[in-house]
């Protein structure tokens, strides 16, 4: 759970407070909540809706304990660079560069994880911020008096953190990450490969690979569904992605998704409308009720006789895919009113 201004993580976190008054006070014994939150930014604002949340939950009977995170000290710091490098074969850490990355994060883990992908990221690329000497990491680059490691100027934020860690990427898996961010709850790789056409010519087989790609980097993670779903993993990599979008592209990206949607949920009916018991019925394309300025033409992709077998699964309701599409269709009116 992530970001309770801008996700639903506060309403569920007080629906839970609220099934938990419900309880038994054993059964309440046995229920544990434990969130962070950053003191500069909840405590500066009087109404902030965290500060409201957390006064209430004595009246609630749970027994609140607050604990101030200080900054890591250096071996902490280099403990935690240690622990998020292993996958690279790191064990040790040259302490000019773990003392370089306290003084610029001032030890406070989130900006710690972040610098430390940064130069994770950066291994054998064309500007190396660290390196791999059997199994040390060490920096690239010094300052020529003191010979202390040195670091280019870094983000003062966790977006600004993850925004750099985005414009190091490959060109193309920026692409599909932007799309993706935008497209959201469309996150299967024939969705992926419509989308992206007016950006650039990338095969469904890239599409495939760079998912693949964003899955590795724990950004996206498989839904766990048979439909060949992905979802965000990374919420703070999909709000930085979707910020670095213009707003032209979003309108661009939020209709594509509808279109796509739209269609598909058309040529599941043509192909079930003949089968026993099948029940669904697709709804006409643009929707009754959307303005002709978000759809000024009837466009789809395509004819429904060229469809590809591949394309469609008539296991997915019709009616399913357009609930989703009406969905995306207020997000498209919501941004080109702005």
């Amino acid at each position: 759970l992530h970001n309770v201004k801008h996700t639903g993580s506060l309403a569920l976190l007080r629906k839970i407070v609220a099934h938990a008054q419900a309880l038994s006070p054993e059964m309440r014994r046995h229920m544990l909540i434990v969130g962070a939150y950053r003191p500069v930014h909840v405590d500066s604002a009087s109404e902030h809706p965290l500060t409201s949340m957390i006064s209430s939950l004595p009246d609630a009977g749970a027994l609140v304990v607050s604990m101030e995170q200080t900054s890591l000290p250096l071996q902490e710091t280099e403990e935690l660079m240690i622990a998020l490098m292993k996958s690279a074969g790191v064990q040790m850490i040259d302490p000019r560069l773990a003392e370089a990355v306290m003084t610029k994060t001032a030890g406070r883990p989130l900006f710690v994880t972040e610098v430390t992908r940064l130069l994770r990221n950066s291994i054998g690329g064309e500007e190396p911020l660290a390196a791999v000497e059997g199994d040390r990491l060490v920096p690239v680059s010094f300052d020529v008096t003191t010979r202390e490691a040195r670091l280019p100027s870094l983000p003062d934020t966790m977006t600004g953190f993850v925004r750099a860690r985005i414009d190091r990427m490959p060109v193309e898996l920026q692409l599909v990450l932007k799309m993706a961010s935008a497209a959201q709850a469309l996150l299967c790789p024939r969705a992926l490969f419509h989308v992206i056409q007016p950006y650039c010519e990338m095969s469904l087989s890239q599409v495939v690979k760079n998912m693949k790609e964003l899955t590795r980097m724990k950004i996206l993670a498989p839904a766990g569904s048979e439909y060949d779903l992905y979802t965000f993993i990374d919420m703070l990599a999909k709000e930085a992605a979707y910020a670095m979008m213009l707003l032209e592209q979003r309108v661009l990206v939020h209709r594509r998704a509808v279109e796509f949607l739209m269609d598909y949920a058309q040529k599941l009916f043509v192909r079930g409308n003949g089968r026993q018991g099948s029940c669904c019925q697709a709804e006409p394309f643009p929707p009754a009720g959307v303005s002709a300025a978000v759809f000024p033409t009837q466009t789809t992709f395509g004819d429904l006789s060229e469809m590809e077998e591949s394309t469609v699964d008539p296991r997915v309701p019709s009616r399913m895919v357009t609930e989703i599409a009406h969905h995306w269709i207020a997000v498209l009116e919501s941004t080109q009113a702005h």
